[in-house]
């Protein structure tokens, strides 16, 4: 089934063309990496995809549909973490907890995982680029999304967390993961399809994994 289509989507804004021509489909329980170095319209992309942006030409659909039909599905992290600085986390998942409808935010396994129950107590403002990272990545899981769409996820992320983390990843069934990345071995272990954006355009056609490697 597929459910994320992205049909020749391009974008420019400021008489540059930031995206050309963009074509991909994640597949259900696929895990979808995209690889480009910074500037390459990994973001753009993923806010064009989120409904954030609205593209200069092309579409995205999902499930067949557009975005509004099925946000509740969806678990987004964003490259930019803009939480609420004066609030304490445990006061942010409340909230956000509340405002998603998530009967119950506590997921006592993704909290271990993230090392959440550590910062609970502290105001977002006065976290670390790290710490920032690993509460968002919480907001962006909990509720059991069925679609997860990441930029960048592991940044900043200790080696043990972002080890740990994917193997989370890889162990969620039924999950459908796109996510932004620029480290290979990420990459390699963990995802089935792969793509590469340089400059707003696609390098090379999407392609499964497996046969990159054999390829290569």
């Amino acid at each position: 089934m597929k459910v994320i289509e992205v049909k020749n989507v391009s974008y420019q804004t400021n008489g540059k063309d930031l995206l050309q021509h963009i074509d991909l489909t994640l597949k259900a329980g696929e895990k979808f990496a995209m690889l480009g170095a910074n500037g390459s319209g990994k973001s753009t992309l993923i806010d064009i995809i989120t409904g954030d942006i609205r593209p200069t030409e092309g579409e995205v659909k999902f499930y067949g549909d557009k975005i509004g039909k099925h946000f509740s599905r969806l678990g987004v992290l964003y490259d930019d973490v803009l939480l609420f600085p004066k609030l304490k986390v445990k006061e942010i998942l409340n909230y956000l907890g509340s405002y998603m409808d998530v009967k119950d935010w506590r997921d006592p396994s993704l909290m271990q995982l993230l090392r959440i129950e550590d910062i609970m107590n502290k105001e977002f403002a006065v976290l670390s680029s790290g710490e920032r990272k690993r509460v968002s990545l919480y907001v962006a899981m909990f509720g059991d999304p069925e679609i997860l769409i990441l930029d960048e996820p592991t940044a900043n992320l200790d080696p043990d967390i972002r080890s740990h983390f994917w193997t989370y990843i890889s162990q969620l069934e039924g999950v459908s993961v796109f996510f932004t990345t620029h480290q290979w071995e990420e990459v390699k272990e963990f995802t089935q399809q792969v793509c590469f954006l340089k400059e707003g355009q696609m390098v090379m056609k999407p392609c499964a994994m497996a046969s990159l490697l054999e390829a290569y």
